[in-house]
């Protein structure tokens, strides 16, 4: 699991990172309000298009992650629309 914060300045955004890490989960604050700092659809579509799974926190709100009976772990987000596994 790969947590970013809000600056979308910094490297830990760069696909070349991402890809580097392979995180299979990617959560990720939304859209901050200065536009300077917002991730693009571009920078979006790539992460989607790599295979990773994206959790935009302004899009899922608060993400969990479970642990069923089986020892898998799951991403459970607030706005329960999506569910994913790791």
């Amino acid at each position: 699991v790969l947590v970013l914060g809000k600056h979308a300045d910094g490297g830990s955004t760069q696909i070349d990172f991402i890809n580097a890490v392979a995180p299979k989960v990617i959560i990720a604050t939304g859209f901050p309000r200065r536009w300077s700092e917002q991730r693009d659809y571009g920078w979006k579509k790539e992460i989607q298009q790599g295979g990773y799974q994206l959790y935009l926190q302004s899009e899922t709100g608060a993400v969990s992650i479970e642990e069923d009976s089986g020892g898998k772990l799951h991403c459970v987000p607030y706005i329960k629309e999506r569910k994913g596994s790791l």
